[in-house]
């Protein structure tokens, strides 16, 4: 098994998380984290962006680890259909991330993704 998380597999480019933004079909998440999803063309897997800033997770300590985690969580995962994630960090992250595990961070990807999933059938389904 690869145990990389590839260049291909981030969004880095400030005009994919604009487009994450502008073109959100689903969101999930908890007080602290925030995930958003968007359908982009042409693209085999998921793709994730983070923002994470020092006021959400006061030490870097714990702005890596919520990064690790989702990253770990999508590598492992290779069922999630192909989407741009955005992981939006709010206040209380930093505290958020101490009690969290792999599992729950697993959790809320693949409700992100059932939900995306619905969405994107609905829209099939109309046309």
């Amino acid at each position: 098994m690869d145990q990389t998380f590839p260049r291909s597999r981030r969004l880095l480019a400030a005009r994919d998380f604009n487009q994450v933004f502008n073109q959100a079909v689903t969101k999930a998440g908890c007080p602290e984290i925030l995930l958003l999803a968007a359908k982009t063309e042409a693209i085999p897997a998921a793709r994730i962006g983070f923002i994470i800033s020092r006021k959400s997770a006061k030490h870097a300590v714990d702005r890596n680890r919520i990064k690790r985690l989702f990253r770990e969580a999508l590598r492992l995962d290779p069922h999630l259909p192909a989407m741009d994630i955005v992981v939006l960090a709010r206040k209380g992250a930093g505290q958020w991330v101490d009690k969290q595990n792999l599992e729950t961070v697993t959790q809320l990807l693949n409700r992100l993704a059932k939900r995306f999933n619905a969405v994107n059938s609905g829209n099939n389904q109309q046309r």
